[in-house]
């Protein structure tokens, strides 16, 4: 879970704060999904002064030890794993053996809950300390990896004296709907994950994303790859100079004029390229009289993951590391093509408005659909390592947490469970001379937003409704439909009639 430099600030002034004690957090487990709850396997592992695991059957904190290692695991192309014999980390729980469907969740730092549809994970422990220690993860670039061809999603979270920072996360794939929602104290609510299903999710991808994006989706596991960890983005890959081109553009125009920008808290910065080399100078003295470098042009793979040269302590300064910060914000501004090329020489850029992002090819596709409104709730993701600059991830925090529930299947509520049995017949007015356009009216709904779905629950039109009714952009055939209202109020819903 990576933090961005508001939370980094906003972490460092906690020390001359409140500090909340630390207390044990529940996270509830909701299956939402299609999976059975004995088909669904839990396990949750962390550092606690070393690296530890959760017993999802007795909430029992375990420091990992290669003593774990007793599941059988699947041999692939040869692979026995760093034990030689094939044997992994028995540390998963179905979800159907855990009490309650609750794990407390401890003071822990940089943990993962894992979730396996199916099948556990192959994780082999090294041990709570030395060298080495932790986990061997799964690693789904290696083809001889045990964990092939299993379907697993995570959240991510840190529990400590300041609070919870907690998580899904998109930045290696998108593998199943999921989400995640936080209590805490002072009404404190939040929540974040998928709205809609897994096949309107897939099927979406296919309809909307670019060529250049389509390798990412694995068609037959429904599993949609970070473009980083597909070979089409890789050297020698089709799309392994994606970037270059923008990239290039800016290196070329800030040869000659300086590049400003508002980071927020990190304050102003204008820069110029130097002999190959992009150096910052800090104009709002925030950190002083402060300078950062990007030593280099970085390539596609460095922009996508936010590595080389978009991760480099280039001046290692014992008491900063404004390299970073500013690589960070370098990076988030590439892959949102939130840099400007046309802005006048002069011009502070501003790359925290989130409506600017997107609009200039190339930019992370990938990305940008995890920030839809129809995918996402409230537009948040954590679509890329550096995805919480400006806070767009999906990383909620409250300093005095009191509980959690993961829901494993995301939001996604069928619309015919909205108003069940209530039909509705509404005038149905072709508009243009092609009857390109369908105006929908019904008798007694007010105002809101109209979703219009056929049988299986897929959407097929959607429009404001206002003024008593809704022009959509497309016919729809005579037949029974299922729509649903969302409006300040909340959500009606039925059974929607289309007659002529």
């Amino acid at each position: 879970m990576m933090k961005s430099l508001s939370n980094t600030l906003a972490g460092a002034l906690l020390l001359f704060g409140v500090v909340s004690a630390q207390v044990t957090v529940p996270y509830t487990f909701v299956n939402t999904s299609t999976f059975p709850d004995d088909q669904i396997y839990i396990a949750v592992i962390g550092i606690t002064g070393g690296h530890v695991w959760i017993d999802g059957a007795t909430g029992q904190v375990n420091q990992m030890s290669v003593n774990d290692n007793t599941l059988q695991g699947p041999i692939i192309g040869g692979n026995t794993g760093p034990g030689g014999n094939a044997m992994y980390a028995d540390c998963f729980t179905k979800l159907s053996d855990i009490p309650n469907k609750i794990i407390p969740i401890p003071n822990i730092a940089g943990s993962r809950i894992l979730i396996g549809f199916g099948s556990p994970l192959y994780m082999y422990f090294f041990g709570y300390s030395g060298a080495p220690s932790g986990y061997a993860a799964p690693d789904l670039a290696n083809p001889t990896n045990p964990n092939q061809g299993i379907r697993f999603e995570m959240v991510e979270l840190t529990n400590n004296q300041y609070g919870i920072w907690s998580n899904t996360t998109r930045v290696d794939s998108y593998q199943y709907p999921m989400g995640l929602e936080i209590w805490g104290a002072n009404g404190f609510y939040n929540k974040t994950g998928e709205v809609m299903n897994q096949d309107w999710i897939i099927n979406s991808w296919k309809s909307d994303v670019s060529a250049a994006f389509q390798g990412c989706l694995k068609e037959s596991e429904k599993i949609i790859m970070a473009p980083s960890k597909i070979a089409d983005f890789q050297p020698g890959g089709s799309q392994a100079n994606f970037f270059q081109p923008y990239v290039d553009a800016v290196w070329e125009k800030y040869k000659n004029e300086d590049l400003t920008f508002n980071s927020g808290n990190a304050g102003v910065w204008k820069g110029r390229v130097v002999n190959e080399q992009f150096v910052f100078h800090n104009l709002t003295n925030s950190f002083g009289n402060a300078t950062a470098y990007i030593t280099r042009r970085p390539n596609t793979q460095e922009v996508l993951e936010g590595k080389g040269v978009l991760a480099e302590n280039v001046q290692n300064l014992p008491t900063q590391t404004l390299d970073l910060v500013v690589q960070a914000q370098f990076c988030a501004a590439l892959n949102r093509h939130a840099i400007d090329l046309n802005a006048a020489s002069g011009t502070t850029q501003d790359w925290s408005d989130s409506s600017k992002y997107f609009r200039t090819m190339p930019y992370n596709e990938y990305v940008k659909f995890w920030h839809r409104a129809d995918v996402s709730w409230n537009q948040s993701s954590y679509g890329f390592c550096y995805d919480d600059v400006f806070e767009y991830s999906s990383t909620i925090h409250t300093p005095s947490p009191t509980n959690a529930t993961v829901s494993i299947g995301g939001f996604y509520t069928p619309p015919v469970s909205l108003v069940p049995g209530k039909s509705r017949k509404c005038s149905v007015t072709q508009m243009g001379l092609d009857a390109s356009r369908t105006v929908v009216r019904g008798n007694d709904l007010d105002y809101g937003f109209l979703t219009v779905f056929d049988g299986r629950g897929q959407e097929v039109a959607a429009a404001p409704y206002t003024a008593g009714s809704a022009r959509l952009d497309h016919p729809l055939a005579t037949g029974t439909y299922l729509w649903r209202l969302t409006k300040a109020q909340g959500i009606q819903g039925g059974q929607l009639r289309v007659e002529r």
